[in-house]
């Protein structure tokens, strides 16, 4: 497995930055449901899919970036639970307690996932 190099942290985090800004702006000039659409732009997994392969070797690049598309195809599966968890959870019981349940969710979700990737 390759390193984590400076510059594949500074493209996760101006992907992963733009994004969250650019939704919240969005959010703010037409509302939270299309913000939403736009916060769900897949930044992260972007940029970790572009990071790998100045810093792997030939033969290792299209098998990490398989698993690396495994990953994030269950690791939004997850979000997509989790979004909507959080949907009824904070129109429930408010907004605190509701993201404290997404989040608990969430790492159910991604911690049982992780577990049952490594078994394929």
């Amino acid at each position: 497995m390759s390193r984590i190099h400076l510059g594949d942290i500074a493209i996760r985090f101006i992907f992963g930055g733009s994004a969250i800004v650019a939704s919240t702006v969005f959010a703010r000039r037409v509302g939270g449901t299309y913000g939403g659409v736009f916060a769900a732009f897949p930044a992260v997994y972007l940029a970790a899919l572009i990071s790998v392969s100045p810093n792997s070797p030939a033969d290792e690049l299209i098998p990490l970036s398989v698993s690396l598309s495994r990953g994030a195809l269950i690791g939004m599966s997850a979000n997509v639970v989790t979004a909507i968890v959080a949907a009824a959870a904070t129109a429930r019981i408010g907004w605190r307690a509701g993201l404290a349940v997404a989040v608990g969710v969430w790492t159910i979700l991604a911690v049982t996932s992780a577990l049952l990737m490594q078994g394929l």
